[in-house]
């Protein structure tokens, strides 16, 4: 099985953008790829700055009002921080 999911995010003035994931991403999800395509820009030193770990893909109890845990990613552009 195959998931595609896509979406648009605009970077902050740091050059920087976290991208959360629904809460049953990692029930349904693993081996993880990315594709990123900048847009209006050349966008040749954007990168996959944090990587959807294992610590953040726990599968979250929905029941669980106290549960916190998200999984997300990170996009970061070379040079900006």
């Amino acid at each position: 099985m195959k998931n595609v999911y896509d979406g648009v995010v605009v970077l902050n003035d740091k050059g920087e953008a976290e991208i959360e994931l629904a809460d049953w991403f990692a029930a349904l999800n693993k081996d993880y790829r990315y594709q990123i395509t900048a847009i209006s820009a050349p966008g040749p030193n954007l990168y996959i700055a944090e990587e959807i770990s294992e610590t953040t893909t726990d599968y979250i109890d929905t029941t669980d009002n106290n549960s916190s845990k998200k999984s997300s990613f990170r996009l970061q552009e070379a040079g900006q921080v």
